[in-house]
């Protein structure tokens, strides 16, 4: 689970995963029924604002299993309700 400031493993499964959706054309990578690797790092967090980066390779879903693998890479910056 979240613990606060540090970098999390990702992987296959619901627990941390990372997904993508192509619904114009019904594609899925990564989620919970796709290989996920990577990390995602929490670099701040305050009651107010989560800060971080993540690195992710997803495989295509069972209902696209032809589609090339999807490598993402990105930061973070979002507002805590």
């Amino acid at each position: 689970g979240y613990t606060g400031v540090a970098t999390y493993t990702l992987g296959t499964g619901a627990t941390r995963s990372m997904q993508v959706t192509a619904t114009a054309n019904n594609k899925v990578w990564g989620g919970s029924n796709a290989t996920t690797t990577g990390t995602l790092t929490v670099t701040s967090a305050t009651a107010s604002r989560i800060m971080g980066s993540f690195t992710a390779t997803l495989q295509p879903s069972v209902i696209n299993p032809n589609e090339a693998p999807i490598t993402l890479s990105g930061a973070f910056d979002l507002g805590v309700p």
